[in-house]
């Protein structure tokens, strides 16, 4: 488990035993992660490479910066925006895609969207998108990621690229529809080839992402109390099998889409 003390700009990292009951808490860190100089903004630890990613706030005269640290607090990176990026800001959220090693996350001074190597080889980026991105979540073939917003809906973009797919919308009537690819002007529009699968409600989850496309449509229309709400898209995963791109949001409300080859 990671927790940042944000103010101190400091990441600990504390060990959780595989028990049965919760294991009692430990006020002494098993490592302690240092290099930054402002308030920790986003953790994310990537358990497959060994790796705690962070990012803290820049001041007004530097680049925000990412660091990598390894599980025992070594540092084992710094990974810096390139130099036309505007000064200041801090990179958040972070997503570290295992499968392909790449770093994923937003720009707050300008929005903008950036993909890099863990090496710190910066691969690609994505002028500002007009919103604030509140999560980052990446499909298990770690070709495709999901990132929803205050706009409150869900943007599908591929890696390493990071180009526009499509965009998911949640319409008034909850309605079982595929996601299919749209070219970026109709995505921006929130076209009907984009529309939401359906939406659910939080009881239904887990029956989603333990049945097929087809059980898991029965139960949702079965669902006579499922309602469309309004606001920003505050979570967003994709299920095990990459089926499902699930997403949150701040009024209550949980939508599911099906993914199609």
């Amino acid at each position: 488990a990671a927790r940042a003390n944000a103010e101190a700009g400091i990441c600990r990292v504390i060990p959780l035993l595989a028990e049965a009951q919760p294991p009692p808490f430990s006020p002494k860190p098993r490592a302690v992660l240092l290099g930054h100089t402002g308030a920790i903004r986003s953790l994310y630890v990537a358990d497959a490479l060994g790796l705690v990613a962070s990012s803290s706030d820049a001041a007004d005269t530097e680049t925000a910066v990412v660091m990598l640290h390894d599980v025992s607090g070594v540092l084992v990176r710094r990974m810096f925006l390139p130099r036309s990026s505007p000064k200041g800001g801090c990179a958040m959220p972070l997503h570290v895609v295992t499968e392909t090693a790449m770093l994923v996350f937003q720009h707050s001074a300008d929005l903008s969207l950036h993909a890099m190597s863990i090496n710190g080889r910066h691969v690609a980026q994505v002028q500002s998108i007009g919103e604030v991105v509140h999560a980052i979540a990446a499909h298990p073939g770690g070709h495709l990621m999901a990132i929803v917003g205050e706009r409150g809906v869900v943007s599908l973009r591929t890696l390493p690229s990071l180009a526009l797919v499509t965009v998911l919308v949640r319409p008034d009537d909850p309605l079982w529809l595929s996601v299919r690819q749209s070219d970026e002007d109709e995505a921006a529009k929130g076209s009907p080839t984009s529309s939401l699968v359906s939406s659910i409600s939080p009881q239904l989850l887990p029956r989603l992402l333990s049945t097929t496309r087809g059980a898991a449509r029965a139960a949702i229309r079965a669902d006579n109390a499922c309602q469309a709400f309004a606001g920003s898209a505050m979570s967003v995963t994709f299920s095990d099998d990459g089926q499902f791109v699930i997403a949150g949001f701040a009024d209550g409300g949980v939508f599911a889409w099906a993914m199609e080859a």
